[in-house]
């Protein structure tokens, strides 16, 4: 299941609605460090490549995890060494386009995967075209190939050249497709894929117990609880809805408090 244009057509989407609603994005510019607000302010710092500087009342963490432990090792090294321990696994797709007719008697279904156990280098393959057909032009047929994962990054890092001629291999010892592709695109994942080893709930609970030591913070995404599209939905849904509340009570306790002290100023 995928979108009609592609799944960049749900990013285009959620830009484009955010923006609506006047929320101010930026990208391209990448996070130096995060200052605790007990470092001065009051307020989180937030650090830019540009030399920017931003104050937030809260701050929401939704990177890959070695890269959310890279920006709290200055004030949270207690959580940063905890999201450390998630390993990640790095993967290529080679994308080859074949002319339709050279290719029809060797693809079946929409494609394979390739168990562990068989020691090959490919992950697996689809026929992406025969997913989707809006893939690939008219008289085309798109095949995807994966290939990489935990303990075989170091074939990703191998020529272009180098993986089209392994899968090509592949794919005759496997399907028999004898025929040359018109053209073919590389696209590596360098520490793209989490791995949930085991242990990763019971690290996770940790994290959470000392984030709730750190109001204003909150740490989400892909390698804490789920990989999937819906999974980083229903997480990013929940930390927004954890953010608004957790702001609403300390507003509400400062406003009181502010109420208490002025009546207590008026009586003396």
């Amino acid at each position: 299941m995928s979108l009609r244009g592609g799944l960049g057509e749900l990013i285009r989407s959620l830009v484009e609605t955010l923006r609506k609603r006047g929320v101010t994005l930026m990208s391209g510019v990448g996070c130096l460090k995060i200052q605790s607000p007990t470092q001065g302010s009051g307020e989180f710092q937030v650090i830019l490549e540009n030399g920017n500087r931003l104050s937030a009342d809260a701050v929401v963490l939704a990177t890959p995890a070695y890269q959310t432990a890279r920006l709290l090792r200055a004030f949270q090294p207690g959580i940063a060494s905890l999201l450390d321990g998630i390993p990640y696994a790095s993967t290529a797709t080679i994308s080859m386009g074949y002319p339709a007719e050279s290719i029809a008697s060797q693809i079946r279904g929409f494609g394979f995967v390739v168990p562990r156990k068989e020691q090959r280098p490919l992950l697996a393959a689809t026929w992406t075209s025969l997913k989707w057909p809006d893939r690939s032009r008219a008289g085309e047929t798109l095949i995807r190939c994966y290939i990489g994962g935990r303990g075989r990054e170091t074939v990703v890092e191998q020529e272009d050249s180098s993986l089209v001629t392994c899968v090509r291999g592949e794919l005759l010892s496997m399907v028999g497709i004898t025929a040359a592709p018109t053209y073919a695109e590389v696209h590596r994942w360098r520490q793209g894929m989490p791995q949930y080893v085991l242990g990763h709930q019971e690290r996770l609970a940790k994290v959470q117990e000392q984030l709730a030591r750190s109001p204003g913070l909150y740490v989400t995404g892909a390698g804490l609880y789920g990989i999937g599209i819906p999974d980083c939905i229903r997480e990013g849904t929940k930390v927004g809805k954890q953010l608004l509340q957790d702001y609403a009570a300390n507003h509400a306790i400062k406003n009181s408090r502010s109420t208490e002290s002025g009546g207590r100023g008026q009586i003396g």
